[in-house]
């Protein structure tokens, strides 16, 4: 403890010096304790905060660049030397992993300045800081020094510090002492270097004088460090004893690589310097490049392969070593395409694992620091995710497995022991939520509508030559260009998702199973945990959300699979716990995002015939799962699901309402097809029409009469193609005959006068208000007086003809007008007269009478512009508040949404 005590106040003195002052990029003995120094994630976000990270942005931008250089240049290192990694080695690979993560947001959330662009993807210096740091800043920067350090070298010669500085060559040193590692298990032979207990000034001539700039780290216009960070990150998602286990164990075939593409990215500069920084020709990651050797000897692990192929010199191409395909045997965990992998027996990989992924997730966020409007005018391209969910490189495939397997095949239940997950720690669970996490990201990525495949390209919008101005001066933001790749015929190859693909291409009866198990697991446990007879005994999961979306892209995307669930199992064991959630938190406002995806999946399922027709079984509930509240019935799953919509319409949050006309779509889909609705489920559908015809609804928004049109349309489904079994809707039509009349004979109110919230609480917000119905005491055709507290909206007679004309009533008028002079003669005023009425009913037929069935309209869903943009706020809000620990995104300036407070588990 004393020595991790020692290093976190190191690395508070390296940040300090980082803010403050200006580092040659040539002093690899200070750079060098980013990745030695920090003991823990912990330490690293304990003390950057996120005033310093702006700070350092703002104030010292060139030390900012440098850092992220460092970074980059130092994972590749570590890639480089493929097998003959130390854990010291992955240690600071980990530390790499933790700042990247921690720095990117602030990065992210501000790009008025053109860091992000500049820095990342032109590979060219950032812009002078509005505020430059004083002269004093140029003092020697307080560090370490060590019996194991290097000198630093000499400074270059100075430029104007008033220009852009001029990119110089960074020379690589030998790594400074080795730190212990992660932890001491991993290792038995490894030692805690000796470290002073205080820190220690550096040497004057291993920093910059006064009146010296800082020297720019090398630039290799075809190498940024956008990709070699990507790069890196994918490649230690399967290095070898760090993130998978021993590759010694296996034989992985060699694969022919595939023909690299070249393309050619056109860049406008806004002036020579930066004309001359800016690549003219963009290329993927290369496998090595000059200016990042390691000088302590890199070996080529079996498994280290680029992310994208190396674009190299047409004339050169015979000369290129073919790379290594990564076998999908390197991935976590067996199950679909693959059924054999690398052993592994660390538990530090999963760990590793975690850490590796929330930094990659990390690269995909910058999606949460865009507002809706540029994600749905499609005036922003996320990079980060376009190179990967775009580009089928050497391990999109291992990954796509990898991800799916290891959340599909996780068990929370183990051994079955109550109270187990208590005594044992459970290093899956979180690979499992973070590839859930990255895996929905992925899946969920569309590429640009414009664009064919290419290399993206980043074009300066900026007229203004002066490129001295402080960041946003006379700028705008930076576009970004697609610059397409022609195929035989000149014509442009459109981009896709590679993982979209994997997921359709998944095609056996064993795969669905695997997939329909996992997500029934996942679903069911946060219910069954909470259900037990013995409080907390039973390990909860979090992933239900995350789970929920994954079920929706796949139903989405790949049809084979949601015929064979609808076909071959009993999808009841999803779908109830998916109506449990909605039922269960109808009344909470803020999980208003859980129940509009539920809707979602439940209007994308009611599209399908074979699930209609299911809904004809008898229910039983097989889960266990208790509905609170919900009436007894004995019926079918039909009369289940009308039952659980009937209450999440009349008993849910203010803000409900605006999905009643999704939740009636569903039901009119589902109502051709539902052969006999119990008694309960007919006197809940009664009741549905009695509160959407009521004038205080009806007349409060101009399109609230949609709600009734919709129910209508279900009542004129069931009799018109179901007639035969369901004589106990028909009953309860005869029973509501007065209702059905006065709808049907609809007038104007006379007067419309205006309430406030304090006259009308319920209706002014938004609660099913409890109202006496105000055309129960009048003729049939009468207008009605009616209290509004919508003064904006006032019934016109153009807008009571839309609502007759959508009205299809009259089947239900004819219906009644042929049974109902029938009735008195059944009725002999005793308790026995339901049943004889229903007897009749069983054994009348409306052939011929009633007018012909109209069209059967079935609704699907349909992806929108607004949707969309719904869908992708809500997903990274989901993984927003998943992520607490640690907090990668909190406190930044998040646009995407609002980051409300978190309460309890919610």
């Amino acid at each position: 403890k004393m020595g991790q005590t020692v290093t976190k106040v190191e690395f508070h003195q390296v940040w300090k010096d980082v803010i403050e002052k200006k580092i040659d990029s040539n002093n690899d003995e200070f750079w060098n304790l980013f990745w030695d120094v920090p003991p823990s994630l912990e330490s690293i976000y304990s003390e950057i905060k996120p005033t310093g990270a702006r700070l350092l942005k703002e104030r010292n931008p060139q030390n900012f660049y440098i850092l992220f250089h460092k970074l980059a240049n130092k994972l590749r290192e570590i890639m480089l030397k493929g097998n003959h990694n130390t854990d010291a080695d992955f240690n600071r690979a980990l530390n790499c992993v933790r700042l990247i993560t921690r720095l990117l947001p602030f990065v992210f959330e501000n790009q008025s300045d053109q860091f992000l662009q500049r820095v990342f993807w032109r590979n060219i210096p950032p812009l002078p800081p509005a505020i430059p740091l004083p002269e004093s800043a140029n003092t020697p920067p307080s560090s370490l020094s060590s019996p194991n350090s290097t000198p630093a070298p000499t400074p270059v010669t100075p430029s104007d510090p008033t220009q852009p500085p001029t990119p110089s060559t960074a020379t690589a040193t030998a790594p400074v002492a080795q730190p212990a590692p992660l932890d001491s298990s991993s290792s038995s032979d490894s030692t805690t270097p000796a470290v002073p207990t205080t820190p220690a000034t550096a040497s004057t001539s291993a920093a910059t004088q006064p009146s010296e700039p800082v020297p720019q780290p090398a630039v290799d216009s075809k190498d940024p460090p956008g990709y070699r960070i990507l790069n890196s990150i994918v490649n230690l998602l399967f290095y070898s004893n760090f993130t998978i286990g021993d590759v010694s164990t296996i034989e992985i075939p060699p694969v022919q690589a595939p023909k690299p593409s070249t393309a050619v990215a056109t860049t406008s500069a806004t002036s020579t310097t930066e004309s001359a920084a800016t690549p003219t020709t963009a290329a993927p990651i290369p496998a090595t490049t000059s200016n990042t050797a390691s000088t302590s000897g890199a070996a080529g692990s079996s498994v280290t392969s680029p992310l994208l192929q190396e674009v190299v010199e047409e004339e050169e191409e015979d000369n290129r070593e073919d790379p290594r395909q990564l076998s999908p045997e390197a991935s976590w965990a067996a199950g679909i395409g693959v059924s054999t992998v690398i052993p592994n027996t660390n538990k530090l990989t999963e760990l590793h694992r975690v850490e590796v992924l929330k930094a990659f997730l990390t690269l995909f966020s910058e999606t949460l620091y865009h507002t809706p409007e540029e994600l749905g005018n499609n005036s922003y391209v996320n990079i980060w995710l376009d190179i990967v969910a775009c580009n089928e490189s050497f391990h999109s495939y291992t990954l796509f497995l990898s991800l799916l397997n290891s959340a599909l095949s996780y068990d929370p239940v183990g051994w079955g022991m109550p109270y187990n997950y208590k005594f044992f720690s459970d290093y899956m669970e979180p690979v499992v939520n973070t590839s859930l996490q990255t895996l929905i990201v992925l899946l969920n990525y569309t590429p640009h509508p414009s664009t064919s495949r290419g290399v993206i390209a980043n074009t300066n919008t900026n007229n203004n030559n002066n490129n001295n101005s402080a960041p946003g001066a006379g700028t705008t933001t930076p576009q970004v260009t697609v610059v397409s790749e022609n195929d035989e015929n000149g014509e442009g190859v459109k981009r896709s998702n590679v993982f979209l693909r994997y997921l359709r291409d998944i095609s056996t009866p064993e795969e669905f199973k695997m997939i329909f198990e996992g997500i029934e697991k996942f679903l069911a446990n946060p219910i069954v945990a909470g259900n037990t007879w013995m409080p907390g005994s039973t390990k909860r999961m979090g992933c239900h959300q995350e789970i929920m979306i994954f079920l929706w892209i796949l139903i989405q995307q790949n049809k084979n699979f949601l015929s064979w669930m609808l076909l071959k199992t009993d999808f009841m064991r999803v779908v109830e716990p998916i109506l449990h959630f909605l039922y269960e938190r109808r009344r909470d406002e803020k999980q208003n995002g859980l129940l509009t995806l539920v809707i979602f999946i439940m209007l994308s399922l009611s599209s399908e015939r074979d699930f209609a027709v299911q809904l004809n079984r008898p229910y039983k509930n097989r889960s266990g799962i208790v509905f609170s509240e919900l009436p007894n019935f004995t019926g079918t799953v039909g009369d289940f699901v009308v039952l659980v919509f009937q209450k999440v319409i009349m008993d849910s949050h203010k803000n409900m309402n605006q999905l009643y006309d999704c939740l009636l779509t569903i039901l009119v889909n589902l109502s051709p097809y539902l052969k006999s609705l119990s008694m309960v489920t007919c006197s809940k559908l009664m009741s549905l029409l009695k509160f959407f015809s009521r004038p205080l609804y009806l007349f409060e928004r101009e399109n609230n009469y949609k709600n009734v049109v919709l129910l209508v349309e279900v009542f004129n489904n069931l009799i018109q193609y179901q007639y035969a079994g369901n004589h106990n809707l028909i009953y309860a039509l005869v029973s509501n005959q007065a209702l059905v009349s006065r709808l049907a004979n609809i007038q104007l109110p006379s007067t419309t006068t205006s309430a406030t919230a304090s006259t009308l609480p319920e209706a002014a917000t938004g609660v099913t208000p409890t109202v006496v119905d105000a055309g129960a005491s009048t003729e049939v055709g009468d207008s009605v007086a009616v209290v509004t507290t919508n003064p904006e909206f006032v019934p016109t007679k153009e807008w009571l003809e839309s609502l007759r004309a959508n009205l299809q009533i009259g089947t239900i008028m004819r219906l009644l007008e042929n049974i109902i002079p029938s009735i008195p003669e059944i009725v002999m005023g005793s308790s026995e007269d339901e049943e004889r009425i229903l007897e009749y009913l069983r054994n009348t037929t409306m052939v011929g009478l009633l007018p012909m069935p109209t069209p059967m309209v079935i609704r699907k869903y349909r992806s929108t512009a607004e949707t969309r943009k719904w869908f992708v706020a809500y997903m990274w809000g989901v993984i927003y508040l998943r992520n607490v620990s640690p907090p990668i995104w909190y406190d930044t300036g998040i646009k995407l949404f609002i980051p409300g407070v978190r309460v309890g588990n919610q």
